[in-house]
């Protein structure tokens, strides 16, 4: 059975097995919904990355914009371990001239629970060097979004 993106919204009954085409934002979502649902997912992308439209990194380059760019994989945050929930990745991009949070993109389990932090973020114009200054409770897993600052300019969080 074929399904687009309506008919996964509102199945008549879950899949033991899906074929999820395209990893943009919209597929990887469906993936992760079903995985959660116990369906064995595959995704198939044809271009050399998942999620490539939704990367302000390639989009900062294209413009010839210098970026830094720091990334922090949940396995390395004690909640998202005590959890159960290590897969995933934090990634940000900032401009390299100006500090300036370009983007950011979060894979793993209750991402959509951390990114609004981010989205104000670049919309208040803030720079690494402030969100480095921000305080991330611990344990949390918003700890993951500074630990990527901290990445992005070469430095490490103590805790």
């Amino acid at each position: 059975m074929i399904w687009t993106y309506f008919e996964a919204m509102a199945p008549d009954r879950i899949p033991k097995s899906l074929l999820v085409v395209g990893s943009g934002g919209i597929g990887i979502e469906f993936a992760s919904f079903y995985r959660t649902l116990s369906a064995e997912v595959t995704v198939v992308e044809f271009l050399p990355q998942i999620l490539p439209v939704e990367d302000a990194e390639i989009a900062a380059k294209a413009k010839n914009i210098e970026v830094r760019v720091g990334k922090f994989p949940f396995a390395g945050n004690s909640k998202a371990i005590a959890l159960g929930e290590d897969q995933g990745l934090v990634k940000v991009i900032f401009d390299k001239k100006s500090g300036q949070l370009l983007g950011a993109h979060m894979v793993g389990a209750e991402v959509t629970e951390l990114i609004q932090g981010y989205v104000v973020a670049m919309n208040l114009e803030t720079t690494e060097e402030e969100l480095m200054h921000t305080v991330f409770p611990h344990p949390t897993l918003s700890e993951m979004m500074k630990e990527a600052v901290l990445d992005a300019y070469g430095r490490v969080l103590n805790v």
